[in-house]
């Protein structure tokens, strides 16, 4: 479960920008033009992971040792992995789009 949480946030956060753009379109809506980064924990992936993921075996009755490093691990280590996965995924659509023209 905190591994899925961690891949949700990475998603959703460093992949897409959602947070990022709506956190702008609010800004917007109050009549501030100037754009401002997403403050955190709010637009980090690894700030969320590890705040979720500490939330959840806190509510879950699992707070031990053992689960408070997989959450530290899954929150720092997930991301990258993610990030890269989308980078190579990227690179061989591009590379095959290529081969096809």
């Amino acid at each position: 479960t905190i591994m899925l949480i961690c891949i949700f946030y990475t998603f959703l956060i460093d992949i897409t920008q959602s947070v990022d753009e709506i956190y702008n379109m609010v800004l917007r809506w109050f009549g501030m033009k100037k754009h401002h980064d997403v403050p955190k924990p709010l637009g980090c992936s690894l700030c969320m992971s590890w705040w979720t993921a500490l939330v959840f075996i806190i509510f879950t009755n699992n707070f031990d040792i053992l689960n408070l490093t997989i959450a530290i691990v899954f929150a720092s280590v997930i991301p990258h992995i993610v990030i890269f996965l989308y980078d190579l995924l990227q690179l061989i659509i591009n590379k095959l789009i290529g081969l096809l023209k």
